[in-house]
């Protein structure tokens, strides 16, 4: 039974819209038509009206909202989550909504396809009748640290006001051209090359530095099933080494990337110096740092539970340790500066709140949890008059020339 809409526009001209019961809806998703009622009873994908028989009616907006919802659920987020996530009043930008899920699709097949990696490797190892520790462990360390960049990644999406990744935000700060030598120090898994795939220019060599081989290996797996899409010319050459043991040769690289490897460097003086003599004259080298949390942000959240928070200082080890990573770079390089991508969370819901920035400092989170029924109440009601609960974040990119 198909039902057309007749109505009129601003300007009188008639508009025809096609509108489905639950059960039409239903077969056009392939899902039951107990599922359209339920996400009725859940609010998350009302009928826009009701036959004269009384069954709900459907449009065209509910096909998106229903297809979104489904992707949703696919990607492993929960029907409270969906239903915080999508405004049912809010018309569908149709093209973002793609890009949104095409987005968490990528990374979720990133995902899978290092744990079936880790996973065949495994199987090798149980085939020559050789129980390899390391290869079961690399499965459960990646099966968890999913989860939570899973946790982290669905946070982001649902509270942050950047359209623009962190990826791409990225690569654009590298100002790459045709045929550059980059180096990519602590490469790993190459996600953030795999993000922007078939932007990298033709011609580029990107020499990927690890001492790692699970991520080398799977970067190569990559390589073979997609290595189509790259521009012409564009490869990846592979350096199984530890970066503050090698040698590096003298003016080589157009660029060389660092990123949030410095946990791991002993002498990071040193291994400075040697990619500063790695770096063409008109080289420049990158380097992230973990993202800080804006503290007077924070302050005015929690200040009427924990007076001592300035004492504390939110982030103190984070920038303590930029303050000194800063003092290296400048030590080594004629030119430092410090490009920061600027993130604001505008969350609506108390327990993720709390959930963020217990996560954000161990201290912090000591104090809120012994008044976290107090303090989700006071979020709770600032919501009521506020709406949402603005937090800047803030994450640190130095770009230094030779």
């Amino acid at each position: 039974m198909m039902i057309l809409l007749i109505r009129t526009s601003l300007y009188g001209d008639i508009i025809m819209s096609k509108l489905f019961t639950a059960g039409e809806l239903a077969k056009i998703a392939g899902v039951s038509s107990r599922t359209i009622r339920f996400y009725d009873e859940k609010g998350i994908l009302k009928p826009c009206g009701y036959s004269d028989g009384e069954y709900r009616l459907y449009d065209e907006e509910a096909v998106l909202r229903l297809q979104q919802i489904l992707m949703f659920k696919y990607v492993g987020f929960s029907l409270e989550e969906i239903s915080r996530l999508m405004n049912p009043g809010e018309k569908i930008d149709v093209g973002s909504m793609l890009d949104k899920q095409k987005n968490l699709m990528s990374k979720k097949r990133e995902q899978i396809d290092r744990i079936i990696y880790a996973l065949d490797k495994a199987k090798e190892s149980c085939i020559r009748k050789s129980f390899d520790l390391e290869h079961f462990s690399a499965i459960m360390q990646l099966i968890t640290r999913n989860d939570m960049a899973d946790k982290r990644y669905g946070f982001y999406e649902r509270f942050s006001t950047r359209q623009e990744e962190w990826y791409q935000w990225r690569f654009d700060n590298l100002e790459l051209q045709e045929n550059m030598y980059i180096l990519d120090v602590g490469g790993g898994y190459g996600t953030p090359w795999m993000r922007v795939w078939e932007q990298i220019p033709a011609g580029c060599t990107i020499v990927m530095l690890d001492k790692d081989s699970k991520g080398r290996d799977y970067l190569k797996n990559h390589i073979k099933e997609y290595g189509y899409r790259l521009a012409q010319g564009v490869t990846f050459t592979f350096w199984d080494a530890d970066a503050e043991l090698v040698i590096y040769e003298p003016e080589k690289y157009d660029r060389i990337l660092a990123n949030h490897f410095w946990g791991y460097i002993e002498d990071k003086i040193g291994l400075m110096k040697k990619l500063q003599s790695a770096l063409k004259p008109e080289g420049k080298l990158f380097s992230t740092l973990p993202s800080t949390v804006n503290e007077k942000d924070v302050e005015c959240i929690v200040e009427d539970f924990l007076k001592s928070l300035v004492k504390i200082g939110v982030n103190a080890n984070k920038l303590s340790e930029q303050v000194y990573i800063e003092q290296c770079l400048k030590e080594c390089f004629s030119s430092v500066n410090c490009n920061i991508f600027v993130n604001e969370l505008w969350i609506n819901d108390e327990e993720a709140v709390y959930e963020y920035l217990c996560d954000s400092d161990k201290e912090l989170q000591r104090l809120l949890e012994k008044k976290k029924i107090e303090f989700l109440y006071h979020i709770k009601t600032r919501l009521i008059t506020e709406n949402v609960i603005k937090i800047r974040v803030d994450g640190p990119m130095y770009v230094c020339e030779k």
